[in-house]
Protein backbone atom coordinates (compact mmCIF):
# COMPACT_ATOMS: atom_id res chain seq x y z
CA UNK A 1 0.00 0.00 0.00
CA UNK A 2 1.23 3.49 -0.71
CA UNK A 3 0.71 6.42 1.89
CA UNK A 4 1.59 9.99 2.33
CA UNK A 5 2.83 11.29 5.77
CA UNK A 6 1.97 14.66 6.69
CA UNK A 7 1.42 16.83 9.58
CA UNK A 8 -1.82 14.76 10.37
CA UNK A 9 -1.18 11.60 9.44
CA UNK A 10 2.74 10.58 10.13
CA UNK A 11 1.69 6.32 11.12
CA UNK A 12 0.56 3.80 8.96
CA UNK A 13 0.04 0.53 10.72
CA UNK A 14 -1.68 -3.03 10.54
CA UNK A 15 -2.38 -5.44 12.86
CA UNK A 16 -2.53 -9.38 12.13
CA UNK A 17 -4.13 -11.53 14.48
CA UNK A 18 -4.91 -15.43 15.05
CA UNK A 19 -0.72 -15.99 14.27
CA UNK A 20 0.23 -19.48 14.34
CA UNK A 21 1.91 -19.93 17.96
CA UNK A 22 5.20 -18.97 17.92
CA UNK A 23 8.71 -17.44 19.55
CA UNK A 24 10.20 -15.45 17.05
CA UNK A 25 9.92 -13.53 14.19
CA UNK A 26 11.72 -12.40 10.66
CA UNK A 27 9.91 -9.18 9.33
CA UNK A 28 11.14 -8.20 6.17
CA UNK A 29 9.79 -5.25 3.98
CA UNK A 30 10.57 -3.05 1.20
CA UNK A 31 9.89 1.28 1.05
CA UNK A 32 10.29 3.35 -1.55
CA UNK A 33 10.20 6.87 -1.05
CA UNK A 34 9.30 9.30 -3.27
CA UNK A 35 10.92 12.86 -3.63
CA UNK A 36 13.20 11.33 -0.62
CA UNK A 37 15.27 13.32 1.54
CA UNK A 38 16.57 12.96 5.01
CA UNK A 39 13.90 11.38 6.83
CA UNK A 40 13.46 9.69 10.27
CA UNK A 41 11.66 6.65 9.44
CA UNK A 42 10.39 4.17 12.75
CA UNK A 43 9.73 0.91 13.10
CA UNK A 44 7.09 -0.53 15.30
CA UNK A 45 6.40 -3.72 16.45
CA UNK A 46 3.23 -3.58 18.94
CA UNK A 47 3.67 -0.13 20.12
CA UNK A 48 7.91 -0.72 20.46
CA UNK A 49 10.18 0.80 18.62
CA UNK A 50 12.40 -1.96 16.61
CA UNK A 51 15.74 -1.60 15.51
CA UNK A 52 15.53 -2.42 11.46
CA UNK A 53 18.58 -3.08 9.54
CA UNK A 54 18.46 -1.17 5.95
CA UNK A 55 19.82 -1.79 2.72
CA UNK A 56 19.56 0.98 0.17
CA UNK A 57 19.07 -0.18 -3.54
CA UNK A 58 19.84 2.07 -6.21
CA UNK A 59 17.46 3.55 -7.93
CA UNK A 60 18.22 5.08 -11.21
CA UNK A 61 14.80 6.47 -12.27
CA UNK A 62 12.03 9.32 -11.02
CA UNK A 63 9.26 7.12 -10.45
CA UNK A 64 7.38 9.59 -8.98
CA UNK A 65 6.57 12.75 -7.59
CA UNK A 66 9.05 15.69 -8.01
CA UNK A 67 11.96 15.62 -10.44
CA UNK A 68 14.35 17.62 -8.33
CA UNK A 69 14.13 14.77 -4.93
CA UNK A 70 15.58 11.36 -5.96
CA UNK A 71 13.75 8.49 -4.83
CA UNK A 72 14.95 5.10 -2.87
CA UNK A 73 13.88 1.72 -3.03
CA UNK A 74 15.05 0.75 0.76
CA UNK A 75 15.57 -3.04 2.26
CA UNK A 76 14.17 -3.36 5.95
CA UNK A 77 14.17 -6.49 7.98
CA UNK A 78 14.52 -7.30 11.78
CA UNK A 79 14.77 -10.82 13.65
CA UNK A 80 13.37 -10.66 17.61
CA UNK A 81 11.36 -12.93 19.92
CA UNK A 82 7.81 -12.38 19.96
CA UNK A 83 5.27 -14.62 21.45
CA UNK A 84 1.76 -13.15 20.93
CA UNK A 85 -0.96 -14.25 18.63
CA UNK A 86 -1.34 -11.02 17.68
CA UNK A 87 1.41 -8.51 15.72
CA UNK A 88 0.96 -4.65 14.77
CA UNK A 89 3.46 -3.57 12.71
CA UNK A 90 3.60 0.30 12.07
CA UNK A 91 6.32 2.69 10.20
CA UNK A 92 6.34 6.22 11.36
CA UNK A 93 7.82 9.24 10.17
CA UNK A 94 9.19 11.68 13.05
CA UNK A 95 10.42 14.83 10.43
CA UNK A 96 8.08 17.57 10.29
CA UNK A 97 8.06 17.71 7.04
CA UNK A 98 6.08 16.05 3.91
CA UNK A 99 7.30 12.25 2.86
CA UNK A 100 5.95 10.51 0.26
CA UNK A 101 6.67 6.20 0.22
CA UNK A 102 5.04 3.17 -0.34
CA UNK A 103 5.63 -0.42 1.03
CA UNK A 104 5.44 -3.95 -0.44
CA UNK A 105 6.35 -7.22 -0.07
CA UNK A 106 5.94 -6.85 3.53
CA UNK A 107 6.96 -10.31 4.75
CA UNK A 108 6.82 -12.18 8.24
CA UNK A 109 8.34 -15.49 8.96
CA UNK A 110 7.62 -17.06 11.84
CA UNK A 111 9.61 -20.01 13.95
CA UNK A 112 6.50 -22.16 14.99
CA UNK A 113 6.29 -23.92 18.60
CA UNK A 114 5.99 -27.64 18.77
CA UNK A 115 2.30 -28.89 17.88
CA UNK A 116 1.41 -29.69 21.45
CA UNK A 117 1.97 -25.98 23.27
CA UNK A 118 -0.16 -23.20 22.93
CA UNK A 119 2.40 -20.83 23.10
CA UNK A 120 6.11 -21.52 23.77
CA UNK A 121 9.97 -20.36 24.49
CA UNK A 122 11.45 -22.59 21.44
CA UNK A 123 10.83 -25.34 18.75
CA UNK A 124 10.86 -28.55 21.00
CA UNK A 125 7.60 -30.45 23.00
CA UNK A 126 9.05 -29.17 26.30
CA UNK A 127 9.56 -25.76 25.96
CA UNK A 128 6.06 -24.99 26.48
CA UNK A 129 4.59 -22.04 28.39
CA UNK A 130 1.50 -22.64 28.16
CA UNK A 131 -1.14 -25.75 26.91
CA UNK A 132 -4.47 -26.11 24.77
CA UNK A 133 -7.21 -26.51 26.84
CA UNK A 134 -7.75 -30.03 28.11
CA UNK A 135 -4.15 -30.75 28.86
CA UNK A 136 -1.76 -29.92 31.67
CA UNK A 137 1.72 -27.98 31.52
CA UNK A 138 4.05 -30.30 33.12
CA UNK A 139 7.53 -29.39 34.46
CA UNK A 140 10.13 -31.69 35.17
CA UNK A 141 13.89 -30.78 35.64
CA UNK A 142 13.36 -27.14 34.01
CA UNK A 143 11.64 -28.84 30.88
CA UNK A 144 8.35 -27.59 30.30
CA UNK A 145 5.46 -30.06 28.32
CA UNK A 146 2.18 -30.83 27.84
CA UNK A 147 0.13 -33.88 28.80
CA UNK A 148 -3.40 -34.64 27.77
CA UNK A 149 -6.25 -35.00 30.64
CA UNK A 150 -7.28 -37.92 31.95
CA UNK A 151 -9.76 -39.07 29.02
CA UNK A 152 -8.41 -37.12 26.25
CA UNK A 153 -6.44 -37.40 23.12
CA UNK A 154 -4.12 -35.04 21.10
CA UNK A 155 -5.48 -34.58 17.76
CA UNK A 156 -2.43 -33.56 15.93
CA UNK A 157 -3.26 -30.93 13.14
CA UNK A 158 -0.66 -27.92 13.18
CA UNK A 159 -3.01 -25.94 15.61
CA UNK A 160 -2.73 -28.96 17.93
CA UNK A 161 -5.56 -29.36 20.43
CA UNK A 162 -7.25 -32.04 23.06
CA UNK A 163 -10.03 -33.38 22.41
CA UNK A 164 -11.91 -36.15 25.11
CA UNK A 165 -11.66 -39.97 24.17
CA UNK A 166 -15.09 -41.12 22.67
CA UNK A 167 -13.77 -44.77 22.89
Amino acid sequence: FYSRISELRRKISKTFLNLVPHYHLNVSVFVLMMDYYQTAMVFLIDNSTKIFTKNTISVTQDFCGSKNFADDLEYYYSDFNHFSSSLTFALENNNNGQQYFGIYNLQIHAKICDYTCATCTGPTSNECSTCYPNATLINVSGLSYCSCNSHFFLVVFRLGYFRRNEF
